[in-house]
């Protein structure tokens, strides 16, 4: 392996689409490029020229839950290029309806920590019956990654809105 050998690397990066880490590692021509769209990286080491991609698989791959959270919120893919809405739904996942009194919050990561940039008011003090739940959309222009929660009491997979 290149990597024990301390000669390769998984790259990701928030703002860049793994296509566009692909493309230009290939343009480099300077060892292996493995593309692994479904994981959000790109390897790359310095052994011989010579290149792969495992297969993707379109869809969601990430969701969170939280023990004993009341809501799951889950948006319809996991990157988002720019101009893309991020579509999102919250669905009370109890056996009672429940009335989603906590406000929707969007973060972004941010120099190590989540920052809260936004909110959502289209879900909030709506009663949901179990099972049911509220959609809504983003129209964010800011890049990275990014997650919504509900104030203490849900979780979203994680998300990225890439530049390229």
């Amino acid at each position: 392996s290149q990597h024990i050998l301390g000669k390769a690397a998984d790259i990701h990066i928030d703002e860049i689409t793994e296509d566009a880490i692909r493309n230009y590692a290939l343009e480099l021509a300077a060892g292996g490029v493995g593309f692994y769209p479904s994981q959000n990286f790109v390897h790359i080491d310095v052994g011989d020229v010579r290149n792969w991609s495992m297969p993707d698989k379109p869809g969601r791959l990430l969701t969170a839950f939280r023990k004993g959270a009341n809501w799951q919120i889950i948006t319809n893919k996991n990157v988002y290029l720019p101009k893309e809405k991020i579509k999102f739904s919250v669905m009370n996942i109890t056996r009672m309806p429940e009335t989603l009194d906590k406000e929707l919050l969007v973060q972004r990561f941010d120099c190590g920590k989540w920052a809260t940039v936004g909110k959502i008011d289209s879900c909030t003090g709506k009663k949901f019956a179990a099972g049911k739940e509220c959609s809504g959309e983003l129209d964010e222009e800011l890049f990275g990654k990014f997650r919504i929660i509900i104030e203490g009491n849900g979780l979203s997979n994680e998300l990225y809105r890439k530049k390229m």
